[in-house]
């Protein structure tokens, strides 16, 4: 396998990485998807990151040709990028080289526009937003491997002069409908529910998004 460090002999979990020219080739298809900035993506089985180390390029390529004209605009971008992108991976060492990558691959951007000294402020509110949004976890029981708590993801609203509210979901009951959801009906009579957060947290300006983590 081209691009891959896969061993099956020293493979205990079924990691497979999957090459760069495969994830162009398959992100071709959903070119337009990929670069809304906010066009939410999940990778259940997310690795060390390809996959969503391309799409961020591509996000972060619209917002440099948007927003690189105004810091407070392009960083507002920029954090609406990583807080679309969500995964999850079983090995934990592997959760920390995507966290990691998607990181660096930001602060590229970055400091192609502005200068490094701005990225250090910056750089604790990427971090909360990626090691929240990147997760240790098993996709097949949607708990997590360590400690056996089903995985909870971020839900990141945006409202206006760059506010954000968060709630968090447990991942299993954003796929199967959980007692308490809520029954909608579409106007082609199918139906359908909508899943109750298990946490509500107030609405901040996204740059005091760090707040969050004293709650």
């Amino acid at each position: 396998m081209t691009n891959s460090t896969y061993n099956i002999e020293e493979n205990q979990k079924n990691v497979v990485y999957t090459s760069d020219k495969l994830v162009s080739n398959m992100l071709s298809c959903v070119k337009d998807e990929i670069e809304r900035i906010d066009a939410r993506v999940l990778e259940p089985a997310c690795g060390d990151g390809n996959f969503l180390d391309a799409i961020l390029r591509n996000k972060l390529n619209s917002v440099v040709k948007k927003y690189s004209h105004s810091r407070i605009d392009f960083e507002f971008y920029i954090l609406r990028a990583l807080m679309s992108l969500y995964g999850v991976e079983i090995e934990s060492n592997t959760v920390k080289i995507c966290q990691c990558r998607l990181v660096l691959t930001t602060k590229e951007f970055y400091c192609q526009e502005y200068d490094e000294q701005q990225w250090v402020r910056l750089l604790p509110i990427i971090e909360y937003v990626v090691d929240t949004n990147i997760l240790c976890g098993d996709a097949l029981s949607l708990t997590n491997p360590n400690d056996g708590k089903p995985i909870v993801f971020a839900e990141w609203s945006f409202l206006s002069a760059y506010k954000v509210k968060r709630r968090d979901f447990v991942y299993e009951q954003l796929i199967n409908q959980a007692d308490d959801a809520e029954i909608v009906v579409s106007d082609r009579n199918n139906e359908g529910f909508i899943p109750k957060p298990i946490r509500d947290y107030p609405i901040v300006k996204i740059f005091n998004i760090l707040s969050y983590a004293q709650i």
